[in-house]
């Protein structure tokens, strides 16, 4: 809710008090505005108004339409915005009274108009950061000012142009008036005493700060979390292809060792083989010996060789049998050299068969000639 009400009087009993004032404003309002023209008054009801206005939870802004002289000087300045007009007129002075009796009764006033002033004075420097003694200054020489040299001093916020100034003289005025207010803003951060509502204000803004940063904590929580997910994921996968690969791995081990295994066989196979070789190659030799002695023993041994060995007659018995055929035809043929040529013992006992005659004569005829 946002209400306007106007300090359009003098302050205190012969004019607007500060419960009248207080009266005016809901406690529940949102926005309120006032507007002032004012010479002045009493200064404890100035005061009660601006601690009024200060510690009022809706926001302030005071607009100076006339006068903010003396006290409403002071009831200005409570405003959240001060805003005055280039022709508003803004005086600050030392407070004064009227005072009868004696000369101690007269210190003891000049005292308490002391107290009154330092009580302006902590005012004005809260709002504009000056030293006190340029404030000081001010006050003693009851200075009037027009709005825009009080936004000049930090007294006011910002000027209301007239419809028909300039554009660019808004602007510099505008450009000024920020300036001025960066000033003020820096010197509050070193001197001023911030009010109640302020501290509310500026507690509110950090409590939504620590919650935008506490979203943000919550967001990054939950993304860590989802990636936690995402890296345990691959990390389960890439264990369960290890395993898998260990398992391969094993299968081929097994395989080895059975090939291992197979190749030991078939090299004791191959022993074997080698040594039935070595034997048969002795008999054949036994056999060629015992033949140059006595064909007829050799005979019977290779008959009992082949016999036992059952080997299939291949294309060498064929050519004994062809070569005997073919004995008679050729008669310088050396029957005891294509016999020994031959490697089959079926086919030396065929070959036998077909020219044991022939042989044994050729046999003798070599005993004979080497008795």
């Amino acid at each position: 809710m946002a209400i306007e009400i106007k300090l359009y009087d003098t302050i205190g009993g012969w004019g607007i008090t500060a419960l009248a004032l207080a009266e005016q404003i809901p406690s529940d309002a949102q926005a309120v505005t006032v507007r002032i023209n004012s010479p002045g008054g009493d200064v404890a009801d100035g005061l009660a108004m601006y601690h009024y206005l200060k510690d009022h939870p809706a926001r302030i802004t005071t607009v100076v339409d006339g006068y903010a002289a003396s006290a409403a000087s002071v009831v200005m300045l409570a405003g959240d915005e001060v805003r005055v007009h280039r022709s508003s007129i803004v005086m600050l002075h030392n407070p004064w009274t009227v005072a009868v009796g004696n000369a101690d009764e007269l210190r003891h006033t000049a005292d308490v108009l002391d107290v009154h002033g330092k009580a302006l004075l902590d005012i004005y420097k809260a709002k504009t950061g000056m030293d006190e003694a340029d404030i000081a200054d001010l006050m003693d020489g009851e200075t009037w000012m027009r709005g825009e040299a009080a936004v000049e001093y930090g007294l006011a916020d910002s000027l209301i142009e007239d419809e028909q100034e300039p554009q660019e003289r808004a602007a510099a005025h505008v450009a000024f008036a920020a300036m001025i207010e960066n000033i003020k803003e820096g010197n509050e951060l070193m001197s001023r005493q911030y009010t109640r509502k302020e501290i509310e204000a500026e507690r509110d803004g950090l409590k939504a700060e620590v919650g935008t940063l506490t979203a943000r904590v919550t967001e990054l929580e939950t993304a860590s979390v989802a990636e936690l997910a995402t890296v345990q994921e691959s990390l389960a996968t890439a264990q369960a292809d290890l395993t898998a690969r260990d398992e391969t791995i094993t299968g081929l081990t097994d395989q080895v060792a059975t090939l291992q295994a197979g190749t030991e066989g078939l090299t004791q196979q191959v022993e074997d083989l080698t040594g039935k070789l070595a034997s048969e190659t002795e008999r054949a030799e036994a056999a060629v010996t015992a033949l140059a002695r006595n064909p007829a023993t050799a005979d019977a041994v290779m008959t009992s060789s082949a016999s036992a060995q059952k080997v299939t007659v291949d294309a060498e018995a064929d050519a004994a049998e062809q070569a005997a055929a073919e004995a008679d035809v050729v008669e310088d043929r050396d029957l005891w050299e294509e016999y020994f040529a031959l490697k089959d013992p079926k086919a030396r006992s065929r070959f036998w068969d077909a020219n044991a005659d022939a042989m044994q004569t050729a046999q003798k005829d070599i005993g004979s000639d080497e008795g």
